[in-house]
């Protein structure tokens, strides 16, 4: 396979851990979340080890979790706390919040300007895992894309790529339907009408 998302719905028992442990060893893209970050939390060093990029999406919560693994104090300030993440972890940090920011382990930072109070609701950030997996893939099929040799460029474009996307389709929904209502079942739908609203107005690379 290209890449693997893992962590949504997994449990935080000794067999997923273990589970989460072996995917680590692996010379694969990883995309991981939820229970997987708390997982890997506690083997940082391991994940620090990785030769092949790694994608980590938490929330603040998670992301207190992994700030302990190396003994880093939270600020509450959303660029600063994901750079520093990513520079201990070796890891592209894509730290969820009313603006999303995602660093990568050299210390750049963005911050996603798309977006709706709506994408509060449970299970969109595993959707947000699904889409970055699923844009990375993609990517790397893509060779002759620009700018795409490097592997760590290319999941950080995954990363960006899926923070924008799905930041949209929370703006569609909410034009929709406004604030209230949406669920994470009708983010696929509304992610692939936003990538064919972009696509009218060229890419977003």
């Amino acid at each position: 396979c290209d890449v693997v998302a893992a962590g949504p719905g997994m449990g935080r028992s000794a067999v997923a851990a273990g589970f989460i442990e072996s995917l680590i060893k692996q010379d694969l893209p990883l995309v991981l979340d939820a229970d997987a970050i708390a997982a890997v939390s506690r083997m940082p060093e391991l994940l620090r080890q990785r030769q092949q990029p790694v994608i980590l999406t938490p929330h603040r919560g998670e992301a207190a979790i992994l700030a302990a693994a190396y003994n880093l104090i939270l600020t509450g300030e959303n660029i600063t706390d994901a750079r520093n993440l990513a520079r201990a972890s070796g890891g592209i940090i894509l730290l969820k919040g009313p603006r999303t920011a995602v660093a990568a382990p050299d210390g750049r930072v963005w911050v996603n300007t798309s977006g709706s109070p709506v994408l509060a609701t449970a299970g969109s950030g595993d959707c947000l895992t699904g889409l970055i997996a699923a844009e990375w893939a993609n990517k790397s099929a893509d060779r002759s894309a620009v700018g795409l040799s490097d592997p760590q460029e290319t999941a950080l474009n995954a990363a960006l790529r899926g923070a924008f996307l799905h930041g949209m389709a929370g703006e569609l929904a909410e034009i929709k339907s406004g604030s209230w209502g949406m669920i994470a079942d009708d983010l696929p739908e509304l992610m692939a009408a936003a990538r064919q609203k972009i696509m009218r107005f060229g890419d977003i690379s």
